[in-house]
């Protein structure tokens, strides 16, 4: 192994995100930068993981259960006083509101969701910079490289998930476990039908507490995938104003049930494609 691989692998790097999805992603993608990685699916997860051992910085989701990334921010800052850790927002959204409070959990920067690999570059090499020297930006990107899109014909209907996405995620199942991209796809259909389950319910119900929580999920892992129209319905539901009517949201439902839909066929579509069925 060479210096710089040595170099590389220097940086562990702890990300936390109860999205599975999200977090596997971001983990496959710090891998190809170098980095040692470890995750937990809530703030208490990672609380007990940093008091086994150190890290060089946290990626921290800033909405989960049990603890938050907010309280998990504030618990590490208070019990590790004498050696500081980055920690890195992870968000879909970034309001001056949200950065104010992630300033104030004693957060120090952000990474917009879904993940992309140039802000991670930019991001370790801000806040680890002996672990990444400058030839980190010279590696190998083949595999991370978007092929271009088939072209459309006439009329047809714009796809509901995002080919370059897609095809990222192709190839870093391609570079790394070759059944990776059919399980990430298995994975969010199973926790869609769960997602929409609590959704059909809180609007039903008029659960606004629920249905912010649901649609905050579910626009998480939509967005992961490349589903964009169906993770824009989904902010929409999450941001909905206390003023609003459940009528609202009975119309925003409906739209999210029709985007789900064709979301699922185009899912369904990739699952039965030669790439998927040649690594079953």
């Amino acid at each position: 192994m060479n210096n710089v691989a040595r170099r590389q692998v220097e940086a562990h790097v702890l990300i936390v995100d109860d999205d599975l999805i999200a977090q596997k992603i971001g983990q496959l993608l710090l891998e190809a930068l170098g980095c040692r990685v470890d995750s937990a699916a809530n703030g208490r997860e990672a609380l007990e993981l940093l008091a086994r051992q150190p890290y060089d910085l946290v990626f921290m989701d800033c909405e989960m259960p049990e603890m938050n990334g907010f309280e998990a921010a504030v618990a590490i800052r208070h019990r590790y006083r004498a050696h500081y850790i980055p920690i890195i927002a992870l968000t879909a959204t970034m309001w001056q509101y949200d950065w104010v409070r992630c300033l104030a959990a004693g957060m120090d920067d952000y990474v917009g969701k879904p993940v992309r690999k140039e802000e991670l570059v930019e991001v370790l090499e801000r806040w680890v910079p002996a672990a990444f020297p400058e030839s980190l930006q010279k590696m190998n990107k083949s595999h991370l490289e978007v092929a271009p899109r088939p072209e459309v014909e006439g009329d047809q209907e714009v796809s509901a998930l995002n080919w370059a996405t897609l095809q990222r995620l192709r190839n870093l199942a391609q570079a790394t476990e070759a059944s990776l991209f059919a399980r990430l796809l298995e994975k969010f259909q199973s926790d869609a039908i769960v997602h929409m389950t609590i959704l059909r319910r809180a609007v039903a119900t008029n659960d606004r507490a629920n249905l912010r929580m649901a649609a905050h999920r579910f626009k998480g892992a939509s967005l992961n995938l490349g589903a964009y129209d169906l993770g824009a319905i989904c902010r929409r539901l999450e941001n909905l104003d206390p003023d609003h009517t459940m009528d609202d949201a009975t119309v925003l439902m409906a739209k999210l049930e029709c985007e789900f839909n064709r979301v699922e066929a185009e899912i369904e579509q990739e699952l039965n494609g030669p790439t998927c069925q040649a690594w079953e």
